[in-house]
């Protein structure tokens, strides 16, 4: 899961300079809402499993220490293992995820530059405003 959000990171960062009209960035957005969408639903399936993983690792703490049955201990390790490397794993989701809400910003960034680049830089106000100067 990791490296399809650095895949994700490396096409959207080339489409984002690339993009050479805003149809292009609004696809972009739409793309990168999209994507978001279904790195959030990964992202809570493996904090679900997560949860219960923590969970069973509890139950398995509590039987070893209670019924003192050398199973349970051995089952007790090898969750806790589990456990430690499950919520490495969630972490690193969850921190690609939250930094995929950062492409939105850069999109409407690159939005605005182009909208500046297509205004001439040179206008000026030829008109002046008028004002009343008598009573």
């Amino acid at each position: 899961m990791n490296q399809k959000i650095a895949n994700y990171k490396k096409f959207i960062e080339a489409n984002i300079i690339e993009a050479k009209n805003e149809e292009d960035l609004d696809l972009l957005l739409k793309l990168n809402s999209s994507a978001i969408s279904n790195f959030q639903a990964e992202r809570l399936i493996h904090l679900i499993v997560t949860m219960s993983f923590a969970l069973f690792t509890l139950i398995f703490i509590y039987f070893y220490l209670f019924f003192d049955v050398t199973i349970f201990g051995i089952v007790c390790l090898i969750t806790i293992v589990v456990l430690i490397f499950y919520i490495l794993h969630y972490y690193k989701l969850e921190n690609g995820v939250q930094s995929l809400l950062e492409y939105d910003q850069k999109i409407l960034n690159r939005k605005k530059e182009l909208d500046q680049q297509k205004l001439p830089t040179n206008q000026v106000v030829t008109q002046t405003p008028q004002f009343r100067t008598g009573l």
